[in-house]
């Protein structure tokens, strides 16, 4: 396991069982508010880990931990495709002729 990842999992495991506290948490530097600001405004799985690989030891990854498990656990919508509009066909290539459709898809 990458070193860094276990530091941030570690990180979060310390503030969800009251060793840090999460809401007091502070950015150690610019640099690193900005992140974490960018990473909490996209809300998305891949920018929080990015966060957390960037900034393992951070107080901040406490509350970035939290908002992941929150994505996570989080029941998934199913996708539904776009129903097809029946009227709507592709026209069909002439077998007997062999000539192509006379109207383009592009």
């Amino acid at each position: 396991m990458d070193k860094k990842l276990l530091i941030a999992a570690l990180s979060g495991l310390a503030a969800g069982t009251g060793f840090v506290n999460a809401e007091q948490a502070v950015a150690q530097t610019p640099e690193e508010q900005t992140a974490f600001d960018a990473a909490m405004a996209q809300g998305t799985v891949e920018a929080l880990q990015e966060f957390l690989i960037l900034f393992p030891n951070s107080e901040l990854a406490a509350r970035a931990f939290e908002a992941l498990n929150a994505l996570i656990s989080a029941p998934q919508q199913p996708y539904v495709p776009t129903p097809l509009d029946p009227t709507q066909r592709l026209p069909a290539i002439n077998l007997t002729t062999g000539d192509p459709p006379t109207t383009t898809i592009y």
